[in-house]
């Protein structure tokens, strides 16, 4: 782009909306001073207005006014935040945490997980078609000290593959499990192993 910010940032909208507010404006000043008539200038402004509450006014209202629930987008999974939280609570400050599912959480946390480098987004591409022994020894190789296994990555694999492969991960020893979150009385996801 020639502009010094992208068309597609927040940021260009918003500043964009000022000539056009001006822009706007000043069309409707003119727009009210072509008819001689009083009531003519009064209707076609009349008009303006109800013709932008019509395609704007009301989505804008109901964006603005809508209740938005704590976590974002987080919260309808049951068990994320209580994990990430889990994390945060009895981990060491930066500790080294990959997440099976959206690992950019856990800088929120102070635990580090390098999401942007590549080797783990090399990593990300086919996740959950990677064997036991390849996420094993990326993990060792990259030095995680522990793995969550997400409720979202659960979704993507398949539940009862994503238990066989943990289950294998952990009944030999290279994951222990340290933290399972419960959901009315049953065990859930997501899983946090220390890595061994």
């Amino acid at each position: 782009t020639v502009l010094p910010f992208a068309l597609e940032s927040f940021m260009f909208w918003m500043l964009f909306a000022i000539p056009v507010a001006l822009l706007a404006g000043e069309g409707i000043s003119i727009l009210s001073k072509i008819p001689k008539d009083k009531m003519a200038a009064a209707a076609i402004i009349s008009a303006l207005v109800i013709g932008i509450f019509l395609t704007s006014g009301y989505q804008k209202y109901a964006v603005n006014t809508a209740l938005w629930g704590p976590g974002g987008w987080i919260g309808p999974m049951p068990g994320e935040l209580n994990g990430l939280m889990w994390l945060k609570q009895y981990t060491p400050e930066n500790a080294k945490v990959f997440v099976f599912g959206f690992g950019s959480f856990t800088a929120g946390i102070d635990r580090y997980s390098c999401e942007w480098c590549p080797e783990v987004v090399e990593f990300r591409k086919n996740l959950t078609k990677r064997s036991d022994d390849e996420v094993y020894t990326w993990l060792k190789k990259e030095k995680y000290d522990y793995v969550m296994v997400s409720g979202y990555y659960a979704q993507e694999k398949g539940l009862n593959e994503t238990a066989i492969q943990f289950n294998s991960l952990a009944s030999d020893g290279r994951l222990k499990p340290v933290y399972q979150f419960s959901y009315e009385g049953q065990p859930g996801l997501p899983v946090i192993f220390r890595v061994s």
